[in-house]
């Protein structure tokens, strides 16, 4: 390699004195030592106007103990890692370079955990309902009765349950509740023969007294006295004065056949026999109490989830086990499957099954008005400027506006909201089917009289059922929101008809109390023994006070109704969860979240009507005041007005003349 000349032409080795690693010049100046240069610059020949070359000293030599380094080995080149990208090149100038953690590579990072997934609604209601089946056997009861007992009786709606699970438990319930008591039944008979007549009295006696607290239902000082720990206290010293009277007996009579034993001689079989009925209570409640603190329980829900059917299904009847398939579907029996509009059949008064209680409804008619901009038919020539307003087109654009509440927002705890169900249905009255069977609508609703009506209908009859209602058949459009881990369901029913000169509209919101207390406790149940020995041990106390009761539930059997055409037979009257549902609700914040998603779906539906009847070209003034009054329930209206409004369920209004209309009726809510 060819040395660069000196950077100054005085700069080769002149005599002077070396101080310090510094080479001092005559002139006393100070330099830095330079590094000798290689042997080739002894060939180099000077150029025209170009100064001589440096000369070096000789190399510099080591001396021991030192070592010379080893020669420079060059590394192997650099290969980036395989995840290396090269650095953006941007193809114009005016195009902005990115940031530096882009264009190099990053060092890799620790694997993060998933994003959190929103959790899912808990199935509280179903664990509840299936703890009802086997605390409750009037539940049980009610529940075969109204759901497996008609094989063509119409699947009511029942939100946030699983229909076949619960069944599949009142089934079983029932069945274990037959088992005992027919073994009980047995038994009592045979203890009532062996045993001598004063110890069946002296049970009796201590049974009625047991028995007291539970019928005493009415608040007094009666109610209060049998309540007490004092009358407790009472029951107890009877009771043990009994036993030990029962024993004194029993030692007594195998020492003096005089004192006699029951019909036959033979206390001492009765007192086997009751050894025997206590076991069998015992296992009852033990059985029970596995349920309910290992099947049913929050952390363990899962095991019965598929509603199977267990060993004790084997004694049940066939005919509840072969129903019971109708509702192993989605939406715990309504197909979601079925494509159309989903069909409701009822019974009783309230058309709303599976809804709960009717919640502050109200309705009004009015007159369409157009707006003073707006030109009438006549005034257009026969080109209408804005479109026909119907009945179809009003639902259509009912739901476009309501559907817009479905945003995951802190407007609502939970943000419960996002889960808003928008939905169709169709609700028939039973007893008006039937009659109308001959007739085209009903039999598209129900097609065979010996089959079940249809689950769903066809889109084209749900469309004719809209814009021409029958007095036996409605269309409803739905909005329902489940809150408090589905245990508090609201729902609202909107019905609206139009023709060229008149609105109705028709606001029906339902409230779904949650299930009762008695049967949520089963989350803090004790998971030990002593409680349902304890149980047991009361049960067997009061046995002979209850035993009218087990009789006439054994004796019961559910028997279909002949095959005719009755409406019972066809119309469902309640669901499930109506049927185990508080009186009201359990706190202050379930009380509150009704008023908010109640006023927040009023209040929405209340503008959306007002923003369609002006997109239609109609003055929403008059609707406006009317729901206004109907919404504060007090209604105040001075002057002339021609639209009956209904506050609750009164009608209030004149539709003929004017003055002046004062009422504060209010509408239906829950009791404090």
């Amino acid at each position: 390699m060819q040395p660069p000349p000196p950077d100054q032409p005085g700069g080769e080795h002149q005599g002077g004195e070396h101080q310090g690693g510094e080479h001092r010049g005559d002139d006393g100046s100070r330099a830095q030592r330079r590094i000798p240069l290689s042997a080739e610059s002894a060939n180099w020949q000077p150029q025209p106007s170009q100064a001589p070359p440096y000369q070096s000293q000789p190399s510099y030599q080591p001396q021991p103990p030192y070592q010379q380094q080893p020669p420079y080995q060059q590394q192997p080149q650099y290969q980036p890692p395989p995840s290396y990208q090269p650095p953006y090149q941007p193809q114009h100038p005016s195009q902005p370079l990115p940031l530096p953690s882009q264009q190099w590579p990053q060092p890799p990072r620790a694997p993060q955990p998933p994003p959190r997934s929103q959790p899912g609604p808990r199935d509280d209601a179903t664990r509840y309902l299936c703890a009802a089946a086997h605390l409750n056997p009037s539940y049980a009861d009610a529940a075969v009765k109204e759901l497996l007992v008609e094989p063509i009786r119409s699947v009511p709606p029942s939100p946030g349950v699983d229909a076949a699970v619960v069944l599949a438990e009142a089934v079983a319930a029932r069945t274990r509740g037959k088992l005992r008591d027919g073994a009980l039944f047995l038994l009592a008979i045979v203890f009532v023969i062996t045993t001598p007549i004063r110890l069946t009295l002296g049970w009796v006696l201590l049974a009625v007294l047991i028995s007291l607290p539970r019928a005493a239902t009415r608040q007094g000082l009666a109610a209060r006295i049998l309540q007490s720990k004092a009358y407790l206290v009472f029951v107890g010293l009877i009771a043990a004065a009994y036993l030990i009277f029962t024993f004194f007996y029993i030692f007594a009579s195998l020492g003096a056949s005089s004192l006699g034993g029951g019909l036959f001689g033979m206390p001492l079989i009765g007192m086997f026999i009751a050894v025997v009925i206590l076991v069998i209570l015992a296992s009852d409640q033990l059985v029970i109490w596995s349920l309910l603190t290992e099947r049913f329980r929050r952390s363990t829900a899962g095991s019965g989830s598929a509603g199977e059917l267990r060993d004790i299904h084997q004694f049940s009847p066939r005919r509840f086990l072969q129903n019971l398939e109708r509702y192993r579907t989605p939406e715990g029996g309504r197909d979601a499957a079925v494509t159309g509009v989903p069909l409701v059949v009822y019974r009783g008064y309230s058309p709303f099954v599976g809804a709960g209680t009717e919640y502050k409804p109200w309705s009004t008619a009015l007159p369409l008005e157009r707006l003073p901009d707006q030109p009438t038919d006549d005034e257009s020539g026969g080109s209408k400027s804005t479109p026909t307003l119907s009945t179809s087109a009003f639902y259509e654009r009912i739901r476009e506006e309501m559907t817009k509440l479905v945003r995951a927002t802190p407007l609502t705890p939970g943000r419960r909201m996002r889960e808003l169900k928008v939905f169709e249905q169709v609700i028939v009255y039973a007893r008006e089917l039937v009659d109308h069977l001959d007739e085209g609508d009903a039999a598209t609703a129900l097609l065979d009289p010996h089959g079940a009506p249809r689950s769903g209908l066809p889109l084209e009859w749900a469309q004719h059922i809209k814009a021409d209602p029958q007095e036996w058949a409605r269309y409803y459009l739905c909005f329902q929101v489940e809150t408090w881990d589905r245990d508090l369901v609201v729902s609202v029913y909107v019905n609206v008809a139009v023709d060229e000169g008149t609105l109705y509209v028709e606001w029906t919101p339902c409230l779904l109390f949650p299930i009762d207390r008695q049967y949520q406790n089963i989350d803090s149940l004790p998971t030990g023994k002593r409680t349902p020995l304890t149980q047991a041990v009361v049960e067997f106390i009061g046995l002979p006070v209850s035993m009218l009761g087990r009789i006439a539930r054994l004796l019961t059997i559910f028997r279909p109704l002949p095959e005719t055409r009755d409406p019972r037979r066809y119309g469902s009257l309640h669901s499930l969860r109506e049927m185990a549902v508080d009186r009201n609700v359990h706190n202050y914040f379930q009380r509150a979240d009704v008023e908010r998603y109640a006023k927040i779906l009023d209040s929405r539906f209340i503008t959306a009507v007002s923003r369609i009847m002006r997109e239609f070209g109609y003055s929403s003034t008059e609707f406006e005041q009317q729901v206004t009054s109907v919404v504060t329930n007090n209604v105040s209206y001075s002057g002339n007005f021609n639209a009956p409004v209904v506050v609750g369920s009164r009608i209030s209004g004149d539709v003929s003349g004017g003055g002046t209309l004062n009422t504060g009726t209010a509408a239906s809510k829950p009791s404090t």
